[in-house]
């Protein structure tokens, strides 16, 4: 027989672990959270899925339709490379050196290409004439637009001018016997040559206009003379008087004479 006296053992009770509140609160949710959670995740997901998917068609299709297009052009899709060529650089041209004068005329003659015309028109006389021909002055017997280079004009070879002037459309010029010379468009447009106006009033001098000659004689009177060959024959003609009395012929053309005040 057991002892009354003797002692009982306590009862032992087991421990458990206690978690922390925020893993008990975790541990406690109810699994119905859980189930609407994937229930709203799976309409987002398959709506990125459906773009996506709309995204690869689209540009499935519009690859499709280019390379389509490109073909229906005639264009190929790879095309071939070629490789470039090195660039080659531009070959510089120096100006010749000049060649070395042998004389101080032979080296005027080089710096100078006006001075070897003054020295031909000193061999050969005459009037030489360049630049625009549209009014036929350079080249009364020529049709081109320029004279690029000096040009001789034949109706003067051989002939002594008193002065001589050039227009654009029209020029005029005195001889050796004070008669005036006109030639040009504004002239004449059918005149191919100089051609002789007023004569016998012994000119020296002359200056152009827009419209009108303005020439000088010997004795100091001022003749102004139209540059038209049409106004010459249609204007006021002056009548000349002459040696015999009451002997008054009318002038071949029309022309004025002017008399500058205060000259002595």
């Amino acid at each position: 027989m057991l002892n009354a006296r003797s002692k009982c053992l306590p009862r032992t009770t087991p421990r458990f672990r206690r978690t922390s509140r925020g893993w008990r609160g975790f541990g406690n949710r109810p699994h119905n959270n859980n189930t609407n959670t994937r229930v709203a995740v799976s309409p987002y997901a398959y709506r990125r899925q459906q773009h996506f998917l709309r995204s690869i068609a689209t540009v499935t299709t519009l690859g499709a339709i280019a390379s389509a297009w490109q073909w229906y052009s005639g264009d190929r899709i790879f095309r071939e490379a070629h490789a470039e060529a090195p660039s080659t650089e531009p070959e510089l041209e120096f100006e010749k050196p000049r060649r070395k004068a042998v004389s101080k005329e032979d080296n005027r003659d080089l710096i100078s290409s006006q001075h070897v015309q003054v020295k031909k028109s000193w061999e050969n006389p005459g009037v030489y004439a360049w630049g625009s021909n549209s009014g036929r002055v350079a080249a009364p017997d020529s049709d081109d637009e320029f004279v690029k280079t000096p040009r001789r004009i034949p109706f003067f070879d051989g002939v002594l001018l008193r002065d001589l002037k050039l227009d654009r459309n029209f020029a005029a010029a005195i001889d050796d016997k004070g008669d005036l010379l006109q030639w040009g468009t504004a002239y004449s447009k059918e005149s191919q040559q100089p051609t002789h106006t007023l004569r016998g009033k012994n000119l020296t001098a002359l200056t152009l206009s827009r419209d009108r000659i303005l020439a000088l004689s010997a004795t100091g009177t001022v003749y102004s003379i139209p540059v038209s060959a049409a106004a010459q024959q249609t204007g006021p003609k002056p009548v000349s008087t002459s040696w015999l009395p009451f002997w008054r012929t009318p002038s071949p053309l029309s022309y004025r004479v002017l008399t500058p005040p205060n000259l002595s």
